[in-house]
Order: structure tokens, then sequence, then C-alpha cells
């Protein structure tokens, strides 16, 4: 089972005659992280009647890929192909996988091959869409004082922060396996916020507290904003790509 990309110009051509169905994804906002795709029939297609796919994607259907998100195509759980360039694909059931990596690192081919279909009896076969856009304006603030020691007032002082930060999804694959529910359909960010702003405070207060060791007045800290931007996407980087196939942005 596989994909076939179809030729631009053979959207309203001959070729659309031929097609059995297309998917797209359901529902792709600023904040969603991943949605299935829906099933809109040839003749429903102008009315926009959609509906979810069934269990079995029927050979020959076509898959609709937007620009910046990446289509898993999943058979009984396992990541059979995937593309992340925008376009028409056919599915062939006859077909080995295409594996359209778009502009991501080549990274990506090491996480299939590690996650790919074990050739067993397919029992669910899904489309799914993971936005590959920035995510951005999740917000944070830290639940109780944070102590820092200033050496020119060789004081304990305490202070607070709040703000917002932007994530971006490197390795969808790792992202799927790892990451997102396998029982939903509908991703958002807030679904599966709450483990990665606890691990993002916990870098935050880190950081924060190697600037106190570092003997920076907490009156200088609202300057050091960009530094500490920077440290914090270097500590956490390190973990989320390697084991979420996420990164900050911002």
């Amino acid at each position: 089972m596989g994909l076939i990309k179809a030729a631009a110009n053979s959207i309203g051509g001959g070729l659309a005659d031929q097609w059995l169905e297309v998917i797209e994804p359901t529902d792709l906002g600023d904040n969603t992280v991943m949605t299935t795709g829906v099933l809109v029939r040839k003749n429903e297609k102008r009315q926009g009647n959609k509906k979810g796919t069934s269990d079995v994607i029927t050979d020959g259907s076509v898959v609709h890929v937007y620009p910046n998100t990446m289509m898993l195509l999943v058979d009984g759980g396992k990541i059979v192909d995937y593309t992340a360039e925008e376009g028409y694909y056919t599915v062939s059931n006859q077909s080995a996988p295409s594996m359209f990596s778009g502009n991501l690192k080549g990274a990506i081919e090491e996480s299939f091959n590690r996650f790919k279909f074990g050739g067993s009896t397919p029992q669910k076969q899904k489309v799914i869409y993971i936005n590959l856009q920035e995510i951005r304006s999740i917000k944070f603030g830290t639940p109780s004082p944070i102590n820092y020691f200033d050496n020119f007032y060789n004081a304990e002082l305490f202070l607070r922060t709040h703000g917002t930060y932007s994530v971006k999804v490197t390795d969808p694959i790792l992202f799927y396996t790892n990451v997102l529910p396998k029982n939903k359909d509908q991703v958002e960010m807030n679904d599966i916020n709450e483990q990665f702003l606890s691990e993002f405070l916990t870098a935050l207060q880190t950081s924060i507290g190697q600037m106190s060791m570092a003997g920076e007045r907490i009156s200088y800290i609202p300057s050091k904003s960009m530094e500490l931007s920077n440290v914090m996407s270097t500590v956490l980087d390190e973990q989320w790509q390697s084991i979420r196939g996420m990164e900050i942005v911002s």
C-alpha cells in the first residue's frame, strides 16, 4: 500500500473522472497539531458534504495534501507511507511506499524505518495530517515566585514571569508515534500541552537559576530575555527533538 503522485493537470481532467473518493483534512486551525482525513465523494465535492473515512481506504482513492502539512498513511496502526509535499496522491494497494519527504531532514526516513508497517493483516486504515506550521502564542507563567539570590543586594529575592512561546513539529513520524493519542481524530495543542508546559517551566527555572549563579542582577533580567530564550531552546530542543520530534521556535 503506497502513494502515487497525481499530475497537477489531471485534477480537472480525465483522471479526476476515475477518482472514487477524495480525502481531505477535517480541520487544520492555527493550534491544530493533528487531524484525520474526511471522505468527500466526487459527486458530493461541490456540495461540500463530508464524512469520516471508513476502516478501509478504497484502492484508487485520492488524498489531498495541503502546504505545510505532512500526511501519514496508517494501516493497522502502523505507518505505511507518507508525504510532506503538497498535491494530490492516489492510493495504490499494489504500490511500495513512495516516502515524499519534502523539505524535512533525512532523519525522517530513519524514523519511518523504525515504525513502518510490519506486514501484518490490515485492521484499520486512516489518513493522518500533521501540522508542520509554527504553533504560536502558547501561554506560560510561573505558578509561584522563583527564588533568585542577588549578589548585589546580598539577598534572596523572588520573581515571577509570564509570556508566550511557539513550537514546530520537525519529525512528524516521531511526533505521531510518541506524542499523539491514537484514539483521537483531532488534537489541538491545548490537548497535549500540560506535560510540555511543565517541562518548559522547569527549563525556565533552571535557566534563571544559572543567571543567578552567574551573578546577574535581578533588575537586568528583562534585558536578557533574548539570551534566556536561546538558552532554553538549546536545553529543550535536545530532548524534544530526539524523543518527540518537535522543537521550540521562539
